[in-house]
Formats: C-alpha cells, sequence, structure tokens
C-alpha cells in the first residue's frame, strides 16, 4: 500500500509540476522503509519470526 501511495504521489507532482509533492513522496518513501526495517527487527529480537 505505501508503494501505490509513494506512486500516486509522484504521478500527481508530475501531473500539476509540483516539486515539492515529490519531495513528501520520497519522504513518504523512506519512512516506509525504516519502519518496515524497525518492525522486522522488533519482530526478530522477540520470537516470531514471519
Amino acid at each position: 500500500m505505501g508503494t501505490n501511495t509513494v506512486i500516486a504521489i509522484a504521478l500527481v507532482s508530475g501531473a500539476l509540476d509540483k516539486p515539492l509533492f515529490l519531495d513528501i513522496a520520497l519522504v513518504y518513501a523512506l519512512l516506509n522503509f525504516l519502519l518496515s526495517i524497525a518492525f522486522s527487527k522488533f519482530n526478530v529480537e522477540h520470537g516470531g519470526v514471519l
């Protein structure tokens, strides 16, 4: 779902010619990546491997 949101924001950025929206999409993608790493680390450390 996060990837779809990033793509949608990037497409809106291109359509409206607003580079600020592209920056927002990049920050959102970075946050999604960091949260997935944090969740994986938490899950492995507490004994539950998906």
